[in-house]
């Protein structure tokens, strides 16, 4: 059964341990209505059903306590909510459980295998901190039979490395804005540009058209007379209140290179960018080589920050430096649009400089705050959410609203994460809030750097951004910068790292 649109039910009941196989047969039954592949169906269940039992003996101290479940299901995943005000969770005191040989004997606790289970059996685990409204567990599991290779067949496809340049010089191709039979082509072409080294959701055709559906993406493709997609590229958008939006998701076939496809669906997403009002849109250039960024320069874009380790390893670059096996580095590059509010800042002392110089480069005028650090944080409590990006193997920690008990989440976050063996977690704070250097204090406290700065990103909020590499060794020599602003951004990375991290 084909499913065109988020669909979504909600169980409530309470935290009785009598509840948990109803629950658990009513969300089989759903399984079963919306034809789910079994295999998926069964780890659904089992993760879900664990969820229920960990949350019912850890999360109450008192009986009758409601608890609501949500199942929201999507052309390509299913999402499980459970959402309750019980006691206040610890991501981090969450019990470890391996299933490498001699972890019983070196003291493993099998309490843990519950988390265990879950982990490995759904495609993503996160808890939300909501406030005075509770916390929610969410769980993914991506639908096995909805991706591209399933869908088409191995033999549609063509490794990277067996594509041969042709003489396509006369071909012709318009630029326009995406279909929904588009697709399918578009998870062609990127696992033929990229293997499966990109982001996850590009191998899920349904999951792109509903993304466009719900503004998560503005997909523009590159289409010959005959109706072939030869590129595609997208401003992405993490949140849909987002001003600001990324411009990437780009690729194109390797043959039809020297077409100037790249440079035709820039500017014509950037034309777009300023038609629907955004204030500016930004990318993550790779530090391989400058190639991207002396590109990316051509359109308006200049430095912001320089994020360790966010780009995947084994990545395809096709006739520049073919396969870069390591993890790699991004240039973090902004260009704004349509934005003319001269806000006020509250800086961090140690980054004072350097976050005044990138707004100078940028050309965007903001009034400073330095030095003030309040220490009376709101006395509210505040919201702080987190996403772990699976591909990416990063974490990254969104402060919504600063309140009491900030601190106290990012660093539970963070320690959830790091034992988690993310490689790196990124930290995004409000340079609007005055709070916000009295937070940098104790994040650097834990060993979270210097990463850059996004204008009207976060809620439409300056943001400052941090991060704490956690499994990466970073080979600065390495890095290639092609602009003298991001090397002055590198020197205040590397000055940080070197003396907190080694």
């Amino acid at each position: 059964m084909a499913i065109n649109k988020t669909i979504g039910t909600q169980v409530d009941f309470y935290n009785d341990i009598r509840f948990v196989g109803p629950v658990t047969a009513y969300v089989s039954q759903l399984c079963e209505s919306f034809e789910i592949d079994s295999g998926d169906k069964n780890k659904i269940l089992l993760s879900l059903e664990e969820a229920l039992v960990y949350a019912i003996e850890n999360f109450y101290d008192e009986e009758h306590s409601p608890i609501e479940l949500k199942v929201l299901i999507e052309p390509t995943q299913m999402k499980l909510v459970i959402k309750d005000k019980g006691l206040p969770m610890d991501p981090a005191s969450l019990p470890e459980y391996s299933a490498e040989i001699g972890d019983i004997d070196s003291g493993n606790q099998l309490s843990g295998i519950g988390i265990f289970i879950i982990k490995n059996m759904m495609d993503g685990m996160e808890f939300k901190n909501l406030g005075k409204d509770g916390k929610e567990w969410h769980m993914t599991k991506k639908f096995t039979g909805k991706r591209i290779d399933f869908l088409v067949g191995p033999e549609m496809y063509k490794s990277p490395q067996d594509e041969v340049e042709q003489d396509v010089q006369s071909v012709e191709y318009t630029i326009r804005d995406f279909i929904p039979e588009d697709s399918v082509k578009i998870s062609k072409l990127a696992y033929n540009t990229y293997g499966y080294s990109y982001a996850d959701y590009i191998y899920y055709p349904e999951k792109i058209t509903d993304m466009v559906g719900k503004r998560e993406l503005i997909s523009q493709v590159a289409v010959t007379s005959s109706g072939e997609i030869i590129g595609h590229m997208a401003l992405e958008f993490s949140d849909d209140s987002d001003t600001v939006a990324e411009l990437g998701v780009a690729f194109t076939n390797p043959k039809y290179r020297g077409l100037k496809v790249f440079h035709k669906l820039n500017l014509s997403l950037i034309e777009k960018a300023e038609e629907v009002g955004l204030k500016g849109f930004f990318v993550n250039a790779v530090t391989g080589h400058i190639a991207s960024q002396k590109g990316s320069a051509r359109y308006g874009l200049k430095p912001a920050g320089i994020i360790l380790g966010a780009l995947p390893g084994k990545t395809y670059f096709k006739g520049l430096t073919d396969v870069i096996e390591e993890k790699l580095n991004a240039l973090l590059m902004f260009s704004p649009l349509n934005a003319k509010e001269e806000k006020k800042l509250y800086v961090p002392v140690k980054y004072a400089n350097t976050i005044e110089r990138t707004y100078a480069a940028l050309s965007v005028k903001r009034k400073y705050s330095v030095g003030e650090i309040r220490k009376n944080i709101s006395p509210e409590k505040g919201i702080v959410n987190s996403v772990s990006n699976s591909t990416l193997n990063t974490a990254s920690i969104k402060v919504l609203k600063c309140g009491k008990d900030t601190v106290e989440e990012i660093v539970s976050k963070w320690k959830y994460h790091k034992l988690d063996r993310v490689d790196a977690v990124y930290l995004y704070l409000n340079l609007e809030d005055e709070s916000t250097p009295a937070v940098v204090e104790e994040a650097n406290g834990i060993g979270f750097i210097y990463a850059g700065m996004l204008p009207d990103y976060l809620n439409g909020k300056d943001t400052l951004i941090l991060q704490y590499p956690n499994n990466l060794k970073i080979k600065f020599d390495d890095i290639e910068l092609f602009h003298e602003e991001s090397k002055e951004i590198l020197a205040q990375i590397r000055s940080e790292y070197e003396r907190n991290i080694l």
